[in-house]
């Protein structure tokens, strides 16, 4: 019995057809059928759905499912973002916690009572890349361009080291956009990841998930 039969089954034990299901988790009925198909879906889509039929997603993959040759190990992950892309860095943050990367995400991490600044600081120092959500709006916030001046100092005392992965949420990373932004030239000269049409496109979405836990594998 593969994952999506499980879903079924205990989307039928529950009683709710597929459109409900759909409905109430918030996910499009045609992923909820690609998911019972047995299809690759996007992890948020899983646990939408399991938090609707009130189980851990864990429980869909049963001790009899076929396993990897071996479990991925990822980098820990500083999560750098403006006020205004909270929403997607929550949405990356579910993606990569539930793939096992450790994460620091402000709303869940941080501890009330410790001075803001100490908190970024070394959560910057601790954690071992930083995944710097990039658009217009918000890279023009103070506290991501300190973040981003924090790490950069630490990748030259590291000789060098790539600790920031970029991901473009709009076109302020690309050449007609960027050169208004001379602060983000060591930015431009990475690979980035582009998560422009992701917003809005569930395939671009999941493509760049995968991504992203690729360059987070250890080696």
């Amino acid at each position: 019995m593969n994952l999506g039969e499980r879903v079924r089954i205990r989307r039928v034990d529950a009683g709710l057809t597929q459109a409900r299901l759909a409905r109430i988790a918030g996910v499009s009925r045609r992923h909820l059928a690609a998911l019972e198909k047995g299809a690759n879906v996007s992890l948020l889509v899983l646990k939408r759905v399991s938090d609707v039929l009130d189980v851990s997603p864990a429980t869909f993959f049963a001790s009899d499912a076929p396993r990897a040759a071996f479990t991925p190990r990822y980098a820990s992950v500083f999560l750098s973002y403006g006020g205004p892309d909270e929403a997607v860095a929550r949405r990356i943050y579910e993606e990569l916690t539930f793939a096992g990367v450790r994460c620091f995400f402000f709303p869940v991490s941080a501890i009330p009572g410790i001075r803001l600044h100490r908190t970024m600081s070394e959560a910057i120092r601790q954690f071992d890349r930083v995944v710097l959500l990039c658009s217009e709006a918000g890279l023009q916030r103070p506290g991501v361009a300190n973040e981003l001046e924090q790490v950069l100092a630490r990748e030259a005392e590291e000789g060098g080291a790539e600790l920031i992965i970029p991901v473009a949420l709009d076109d302020v990373l690309f050449p007609a956009t960027a050169a208004r932004h001379h602060v983000l030239a060591q930015i431009r000269q990475r690979v980035i990841a582009d998560f422009r049409n992701a917003l809005s496109d569930d395939e671009a979405w999941r493509r760049g998930i995968d991504l992203l836990l690729k360059s987070l594998r250890e080696r």
